[in-house]
C-alpha cells in the first residue's frame, strides 16, 4: 500500500487558496483568538497547518489517518461554534469544499483515472481562463451549414474518434502537456474544440468551470491529437 501525500498535501494547499480558510490555517490560540474555554472543550485540536505539517513529516501511514484529523478540523469548529452560527456556515463551505477536491483520495500504489481526470479538469480549466475572450461568428442570412462548420480553422475529422478510457499514464501526460500551453491561439483553438465537441457546455471566458468527468472519452482524445499536432509543430 502507498499513501498518497503530494495528493493530499495539493488537497491542504487548494483549501488554504480560499480567504475563508485563514481561521484554520493554525492551531488556535485561546488567549489570541479570544476563546478561554477552547481546549476545556475540545480535547483534540487540529488544523490545516499542523496537518499539512504531518503530510511532509510522514505521520500518515494511510488516507484513514488524513481523514481522521481532517474531520476533526470541521467537527471541532461546530462542537465550539454551533452548526448554525456564521463561523459554522463558514465551517460547513470550506468542508464542502475539501469534500469535493478529495473525493476520489485513496490508498494505494494507482490512482484512479478518475481521480487524474479530476486533475486534469482543474488543469484545463485554469487554461482556459487564462484564454483571451473570442468573438463568436455570426449566422448570416443563406448561409449553409457546411460552411458554419469550417468557421473555426480545426479540422475534428481528421483523425478517428477514440471512445476507449484513457489509461493511467496516458491521463497524466495530457495533463502535463496542457500544463505546457503557452500560445493564446492555441488556448483558443481549445476553447473552440470545446465548444464543437460538447455543446450542451457553455463556455464564458470570464467564469469557467468544466468537469471533464462528464466529457465524452472521444473529446479527451481529440483534445490529445490536437497538443501532439501543437508539439509537432514547434
Amino acid at each position: 500500500m502507498s499513501f498518497p501525500v503530494d495528493e493530499c498535501i495539493n488537497v491542504i494547499n487548494e483549501l488554504l487558496k480560499y480567504s475563508i480558510s485563514a481561521m484554520f490555517a493554525n492551531p488556535v490560540d485561546p488567549e489570541r483568538d479570544r476563546c478561554p474555554n477552547y481546549l476545556q472543550l475540545i480535547k483534540e485540536p487540529m488544523d490545516l497547518g499542523t496537518v499539512k505539517k504531518r503530510l511532509e513529516s510522514g505521520y500518515y501511514k494511510t488516507v484513514s489517518d488524513w481523514r481522521h484529523d481532517m474531520d476533526l478540523i470541521w467537527n471541532n469548529s461546530y462542537t465550539f461554534n454551533k452548526v448554525n452560527s456564521f463561523i459554522g456556515l463558514i465551517t460547513k463551505d470550506l468542508q464542502e469544499k475539501y469534500n469535493q477536491i478529495s473525493e476520489y483520495i485513496n490508498d494505494g500504489l494507482e490512482i484512479t483515472w478518475r481521480e487524474k481526470l479530476y486533475s486534469l479538469s482543474r488543469e484545463l480549466n485554469e487554461l482556459l481562463k487564462e484564454s483571451p475572450k473570442i468573438a463568436i461568428p455570426k449566422k448570416k442570412k443563406g448561409r449553409r451549414r457546411d460552411d458554419m462548420s469550417n468557421s473555426f480553422s480545426i479540422d475534428l475529422n481528421e483523425n478517428p474518434i477514440n471512445n476507449y478510457p484513457m489509461t493511467h499514464d496516458e491521463i497524466v501526460k495530457l495533463a502535463d502537456d496542457i500544463k505546457k500551453i503557452q500560445s493564446n491561439s492555441q488556448k483558443i483553438t481549445i476553447m473552440n474544440m470545446l465548444k464543437k465537441l460538447e455543446p450542451s457546455i457553455v463556455l464564458d471566458p470570464d467564469h469557467i468551470d468544466i468537469d471533464l468527468c462528464c466529457l465524452q472519452m472521444s473529446t479527451l482524445h481529440q483534445i490529445r491529437s490536437k497538443l501532439d499536432d501543437f508539439m509537432e509543430n514547434m
